[in-house]
Parts: C-alpha cells; structure tokens; sequence
C-alpha cells in the first residue's frame, strides 16, 4: 500500500518513504498486513494520498465510528 503523492515509474518499486504498509494476498483474501514503521503521514511529498478505493472505504470505517460514539452519548444521556 503506498501514498500516491509519489507515484513510481511504471514496473518500478516506489520508494520505501511512501510505503504505507505491505499486505499479502493469497487466494483473493489478505493474509498479512505489516505496517512500514518509517511512514510519515506528511512527507516532503505532502499529506498521505490514498487511492479512491482505500479513502472510500477508510471514509466509511471513520462515519461508522463517529456514529457509534453518537450513540453511545445518546444512550448515556
């Protein structure tokens, strides 16, 4: 997974600053997920960019958490 402020050569490797993470898939289904410890959120590249994809579904993940804090104030109130 990489930030695509930075988007490599065709058939190239991007640079190790703007790997998020490594996942391995097999069969169509994610079998590891390794974090890059070395990313920054903001290089001399600019904010992380994800693809359409990945910021559609992180977008949905983010609206499920602030809906479930909402309710929870609603059911404490």
């Amino acid at each position: 997974i990489r930030d695509c402020n930075n988007i490599p050569p065709l058939n190239c490797i991007g640079d190790p600053d703007d790997i998020l993470a490594s996942v391995r898939v097999q069969g169509g289904k994610a079998q590891t997920y390794q974090a890059m410890s070395s990313y920054r959120v903001c290089t001399a590249h600019g904010v992380t960019q994800l693809t359409e994809g990945l910021a559609s579904r992180l977008r949905g993940l983010l609206e499920g958490v602030r809906a479930r804090r909402v309710g929870e104030r609603t059911h404490s109130a």
